[in-house]
């Protein structure tokens, strides 16, 4: 399984605790039902610890998520036991692995997981699992990062600083990238202090991320044979 998240996972929800989730959720849930009223079940790619998961099954849809983390998914499976079990289930798999015997309505990957497939093929056969995953009419709702924005950027270390009762968390990014590289890579060091034995731990995360164009997420669905129906920036605007 992906190790990417093996040490951070505990730490995921805290460091992200005012991303606007519902509010994301919100947005991809009515694009879905604008283009399929008739959506019911969902399959979500890098489901992480349901934080997308459950607020699409709050919408009304039944939702089974996926994850190579299995930190991830062993965090998603015990929120079931507050949020609820009805309409939602977790697995530990990669999308190039998938092999489930159902057929999805809609398939959703957020918070840039496609960027995650790094090479060529790993990104062909997951696209080719993805279009084996939907129904007839099926849609598949992504976002990644895009390349015009992603190189008008200015890469400089990012720190994030969150407390709970438990813990003080300090995160250190450090995205880098090469000329010629189509790849973000972030190193990530992470300070952890926790407050009942009041000691120190420290470990580094290396994420490596990739941006498209959108003529190259056009041309990868036309060669996958998806049909492009809809894209603009997400939340839109």
């Amino acid at each position: 399984m992906n190790k990417t998240f093996s040490s951070s996972a505990k730490f995921y929800d805290l460091i992200y605790k005012e991303k606007d989730y519902d509010s994301e959720t919100e947005y991809v849930s009515q694009n879905i039902k604008n283009l399929q009223p008739q959506c019911t079940n969902i399959l979500e790619l890098g489901c992480g610890t349901g934080n997308y998961s459950f607020p699409l099954r709050n919408h009304g849809f039944r939702v089974h998520g996926i994850d190579a983390s299995t930190e991830m998914v062993e965090i998603a499976n015990n929120k079931k036991e507050y949020k609820g079990k009805t309409n939602i289930s977790f697995e530990a798999t990669s999308v190039q692995k998938l092999d489930l015997k159902e057929n999805w309505d809609a398939v959703v990957s957020l918070f840039f997981m496609i960027g995650y497939l790094s090479n060529d093929k790993d990104l062909q056969k997951a696209l080719s699992k993805v279009r084996n995953s939907l129904t007839e009419g099926g849609l598949f709702v992504f976002d990644f990062w895009n390349a015009p924005c992603v190189l008008r950027t200015t890469f400089s270390p990012k720190k994030v600083s969150v407390e709970n009762t438990e813990y003080k968390i300090t995160r250190i990014s450090l995205p880098t990238r090469t000329d010629g590289d189509k790849f973000v890579r972030i190193n990530q060091q992470f300070s952890i202090f926790e407050k009942s034995s009041s000691t120190n731990s420290h470990f580094e995360e290396e994420h490596k991320v990739r941006f498209f164009s959108e003529q190259e997420i056009i041309n990868i669905l036309k060669l996958n044979h998806f049909e492009l129906i809809k894209t603009e920036p997400f939340l839109g605007g």
